[in-house]
């Protein structure tokens, strides 16, 4: 039995109706398994999820899936992380690949990808190893591994941010920022035309990620608040105001420092 396999509980789904059957180098750790089609029935995602398919291609075609899996994710408080593991050799598997699963993801800084049982295998250590080390500091530090998942209002708050697609809207964003979609797909440095016509587009879900972190600021400022602090120098800045520090291509900063200030701890 590995160590780890008693202190985390894994989930095992995959795309479809069926439930997988748990891989040799799945057993040790005796995961739940979910059928594909189930996935949006879960009440939230557990610490870690791993999905296998036999290629990237295999989960894209069921969007269905990846929804509700990223539905799940958002909502998840605490660390989550999704593994996939595709079992196909032969066929080629690229970053495009890669990035037309993770768009579905606004947390895809915690999903992962695997090929193979070896690789599988590793990764799975890795990503155990990782949910170990954030529940020994959070321990120590007396905190909860993620106090803004464990925030409902912060949840909510960000689920205004959506299309009925699921995927981040382009125009939602720009209203909660008090921007024109003309501005914001400057930012995106996409045309003012294709961001209007698709304003939930794949393409732009990645780009769009941080401006929902920084969003999640209007669960304790109201809308003339927030918009006043993305306008103010701020000394966690440098003296630059948020919008400036977004317009000169930084937006990751500013979405750090919300994140700080929600969980009492800006640097």
């Amino acid at each position: 039995m590995v160590a780890t396999a008693d202190h985390l509980d894994v989930l095992l789904t995959g795309p479809g109706a069926r439930v997988p059957i748990p891989a040799s180098w799945m057993r040790p750790y005796s995961p739940r398994t979910v059928a594909g089609n189930a996935v949006g029935s879960l009440r939230c995602l557990p610490e870690l999820t791993v999905v296998e398919a036999d290629e990237p291609s295999t989960v894209l075609e069921r969007a269905g899936f990846l929804n509700s899996l990223a539905a799940q994710h958002s909502k998840t408080p605490g660390p989550s992380k999704i593994l996939f593991v595709f079992k196909a050799k032969k066929s080629t598997i690229d970053a495009k690949n890669l990035s037309e699963v993770l768009v579905f993801f606004s947390r895809f800084a915690d999903v992962d990808f695997a090929r193979g049982a070896d690789q599988a295998a590793f990764a799975l250590q890795e990503a155990l190893a990782k949910l170990l080390v954030l529940r020994t500091r959070s321990a120590r530090a007396g905190l909860t591994p993620d106090p803004l998942g464990n925030l409902a209002s912060v949840i909510a708050e960000t689920a205004g941010l959506r299309a009925k697609s699921g995927r981040l809207s382009a125009q939602k964003v720009a209203a909660a920022f008090g921007s024109s979609v003309a501005g914001l797909a400057k930012l995106l440095g996409r045309s003012r035309q294709a961001v209007s016509k698709s304003p939930d587009a794949e393409s732009i879900q990645v780009d769009l990620a941080p401006f929902t972190r920084i969003a999640r600021l209007r669960t304790v400022l109201s809308d003339d608040d927030f918009r006043a602090w993305l306008n103010l120098p701020n000394e966690y800045l440098d003296a630059r105001s948020p919008w400036a520090v977004i317009r000169s291509g930084n937006v990751e900063a500013v979405a750090e420092l919300a994140e700080d200030m929600l969980s009492g701890s800006p640097a």
